[in-house]
């Protein structure tokens, strides 16, 4: 697709020019904490082959900026693919349907499961693949599937249609802030069994699984030129190059993977000790 024929209006660019690491009241930080215009954030993530926007589904800043770093994107490369964590790899086919206008909304909404949050913070990008006959990925697994294995292990999953054909443990780094996390959430470490823990971890990483390879898989198979894979996922699955992107990266190891991790903080500052190779770029929105 050529830029002069993409259906998009960007007038945030001339402000986001003209607002050098401020971004809607997001600010938009470097690895190191120094902040970064939009524009100049948007041609260094034009040069990736993956972009990574990793969001927390609860924060309006952050999905107004994915939404808009997406359309950005679309207007420097012209080719693009948005991969989303928020549909299911089953649904791909109804989803593909109501991009190509086979369907309308109401079936669109009865049948591919979509987050309680869709209208709100993901029908913007859904609607932007529409215009632009863009594809959009439904990368991750089934729910009761990641149910499953969240009882019972992987086992479940082995052979199913819809895991990934390669699922190999990974632990290290990504496990342990994981089990930490899943720790705070609980208030204390001894509210989950240890065996459950490891069978959420397990249902953690056949996600990560399923998402790295159905954006593999679509590079793979798409003639050149390459579209540029924008993907859309919480910031657990990408932060410090982990999860998703490892998985990713396994597979493709040829690719250039850029990473963008969104969060709510009330000071919006950059924390040397927590924020460290995180990301390529920190957005950090008012709480």
């Amino acid at each position: 697709m050529k830029p002069s024929q993409i259906s998009i209006h960007l007038p945030f660019l001339l402000l986001a020019s003209s607002c050098a690491g401020i971004h809607g009241h997001t600010a938009i930080l470097r690895p190191d904490g120094e902040t970064a215009s939009f524009v100049n954030m948007i041609d260094e993530l034009a040069k990736a082959d993956v972009v990574v926007l990793g969001e927390e589904h609860d924060s309006d800043g952050i999905h107004a900026l994915q939404l808009r770093t997406t359309a950005a994107l679309l207007e420097r490369r012209g080719e693009l693919t948005i991969a989303m964590e928020m549909f299911e790899r089953d649904v791909q086919s109804v989803l593909t349907l109501y991009l190509m206008g086979a369907i309308d909304e109401q079936e669109l909404m009865h049948k591919s499961r979509p987050w309680s949050n869709y209208a709100e913070h993901y029908r913007g990008a859904i609607e932007l693949a529409r215009k632009n006959g863009l594809t959009v990925l439904a990368s991750n697994i089934p729910r009761p599937l990641a149910r499953n294995v969240g009882r019972e292990g992987t086992i479940v999953s082995q052979g199913g249609p819809w895991s990934a054909r390669n699922v190999i443990p990974m632990g290290g780094r990504y496990e342990e802030i994981f089990m930490d996390l899943m720790s705070g959430m609980t208030g204390h470490g001894g509210d989950i069994p240890a065996g459950a823990l490891e069978r959420m971890f397990e249902a953690q990483c056949i996600k990560d699984e399923a998402m790295a390879e159905s954006i593999a898989e679509h590079l793979a198979r798409t003639p050149a030129p390459k579209p540029l894979v924008v993907f859309w996922c919480g910031r657990f699955h990408s932060d410090f190059g982990l999860g998703t992107v490892e998985r990713l990266a396994r597979r493709r190891p040829d690719l250039k993977i850029a990473v963008v991790s969104g969060r709510k903080q009330s000071s919006g500052e950059f924390d040397s000790e927590t924020d460290t190779g995180r990301a390529d770029f920190l957005w950090i929105a008012p709480e």
